[in-house]
């Protein structure tokens, strides 16, 4: 009984394929086709995945924009009225070279300004008054070389940094005395100064393309001593968070 079943099952479908075998060839080329059409599309995304996963080798260039915070910001001027409130917004410029999947060495050149304008009651100028009033601008251009190690090797990279730069600040005063009969005297003092400071970093990068990168870092830094007061600043000392947009090469 098994083998009648058998042998009618086997019978249907040699008939099957004498009535109308460009049916079943039709079926089974569709599906090879179907598979092939599978397999390039997960070698393609395995090869995409892979490359993107893969960083040594590779020249980097990023923009970065975010906050400075200062730390200890004092009184300043002639008055000592003048204080920076501590929070700059920075840029910064940087290129890297991923000479492992591990390591990466980073040049950074940044920019940091704020100014402080002078606080006048133009109406009580403007009907006879005495103007004394202090302003203020302050610029800070740091250059540093920093080494990355990289926790995963993945296209999320979080990663870990310490870097050695050297910080040139400047500031200026401006001071304003008279009256609007008698004529207002302006006059402006600069200071300048510069010191070598250290830099620890963490942060990550998540490369979103094949020339793409992504990121957001958290940087403290402190410098040596400066050669006089900048501004209410002895010294260079704060954290930055900094988000960033990297072109890959």
């Amino acid at each position: 009984m098994k083998r009648f079943i058998k042998t009618g099952f086997i019978s249907s479908i040699l008939l099957g394929l004498m009535l109308n075998p460009t049916v079943v060839l039709g079926q089974s080329v569709a599906k090879t086709e179907f598979e092939k059409i599978q397999n390039r599309k997960a070698g393609r995304q395995f090869k995409r995945d892979s490359t993107l996963n893969h960083l040594k080798g590779n020249w980097q260039v990023s923009v970065q924009y975010g906050l400075s915070i200062l730390s200890n910001p004092a009184p300043f001027g002639e008055n000592g009225t003048l204080k920076f409130p501590g929070v700059n917004n920075s840029w910064k410029l940087s290129v890297m070279h991923f000479p492992s999947e591990s390591f990466s060495l980073e040049a950074k050149f940044a920019f940091e300004y704020d100014r402080l304008a002078p606080d006048i009651d133009r109406q009580s100028i403007l009907n006879g008054a005495t103007l004394d009033a202090e302003g203020g601008a302050l610029s800070l251009i740091p250059i540093s070389l920093e080494a990355n190690y990289y926790i995963k090797r993945k296209r999320f990279r979080p990663y870990l940094g310490i870097g050695i730069g050297f910080l040139r600040v400047n500031s200026i005063l401006i001071n304003a005395t008279g009256t609007i009969s008698s004529g207002i005297d302006q006059e402006e003092t600069r200071y300048s100064s510069s010191a070598p400071f250290l830099a620890v970093a963490t942060g990550f990068y998540y490369r979103s393309t094949q020339r793409v990168q992504l990121g957001l870092h958290l940087n403290s830094y402190r410098s040596g001593p400066f050669s006089e007061s900048i501004a209410g600043f002895d010294n260079y000392q704060g954290v930055q968070v900094n988000g960033s947009l990297s072109l890959l090469f």
